[in-house]
């Protein structure tokens, strides 16, 4: 006979997998039926996972509506069985599964959407790390700028959308009507990031997005400049990767500069 730390694994097990190996240790009054008396408790772990999956992505929720925002929660929940001990993360495969299921396929902006929301749970929670300062910036030699290569906070996010998700983001944190879904022509950037213990957001030009994947790619300041030479006007190419670097440090988005 199984002992009780054991079974009451397998019982959790069963609850949260939707499997039955306890079915035989389970006890019901006669004439009740033991798998729909552990069915209670596995329709109340998937509600509560549908709840939380609810907080962290509201505005997916209020673009579906209540009947199909359930309806994909519990399709997700099925396909994808959370198994992170932190409730957290039950969210964190939602914008694959969105991309990837074949009955969500024909509407991209929904994963979009939800990887706007993912993003900004995801800044908010990243680990804490030292900030550089434009003082820091001040303080190194001239003549070693050029080797100069940038740490980025932890929290800092790159996403590139392929739709107006965006557009209907914010159109539903702003509570008014949102647009009709469209698919770009062209990838619009978008940075994530945490600053003063909140997550911000907003739309970069092809320019800066390059820069800031090649940033984080360990790519050294000259060899940006010469990325943005290629992309705009060389004689300011520079003076242009400098005045990003200063909206980076300033906002927050640079944890240390190396040379």
């Amino acid at each position: 006979m199984a002992g009780l730390a054991e079974l009451q694994e397998r019982l959790q097990a069963d609850i949260m997998q939707r499997s039955g190996s306890t079915l035989p240790e389970i006890r019901t009054p006669p004439g009740r039926d033991k798998a729909k008396r552990l069915a209670v408790y596995q329709s109340a772990y998937k509600l509560r996972l549908i709840e939380i999956l609810g907080l962290s992505h509201e505005k997916l929720w209020a673009y579906l509506g209540d009947e199909q925002f359930y309806e994909m929660a519990d399709r997700y929940f099925d396909a994808c069985p959370s198994s992170h001990p932190n409730a957290r993360f039950v969210s964190a495969r939602l914008p694959q599964f969105l991309a990837t299921d074949g009955r969500y396929t024909g509407q991209p902006v929904l994963a979009e959407i939800a990887a706007i929301e993912e993003a900004l749970e995801d800044v908010f929670d990243a680990a804490d790390a030292p900030l550089a300062t434009m003082a820091d910036l001040a303080a190194l030699p001239a003549e070693r700028i050029d080797g100069l290569t940038l740490v980025f906070s932890p929290s800092l996010r790159l996403l590139a959308m392929k739709t107006n998700a965006l557009d209907i983001f914010q159109a539903l944190k702003d509570e008014t009507e949102p647009p009709q879904p469209a698919t770009d022509g062209e990838s619009r950037p978008l940075l994530v990031w945490r600053q003063e213990l909140r997550s911000h957001y907003r739309q970069t030009g092809a320019e800066e997005h390059m820069l800031l994947r090649e940033g984080m790619a360990g790519k050294p300041f000259s060899a940006l400049c010469e990325m943005a030479s290629v992309m705009d006007d060389p004689d300011s190419a520079a003076a242009r990767v400098a005045g990003y670097l200063t909206g980076w440090i300033n906002g927050e988005m640079v944890s240390e500069l190396r040379i």
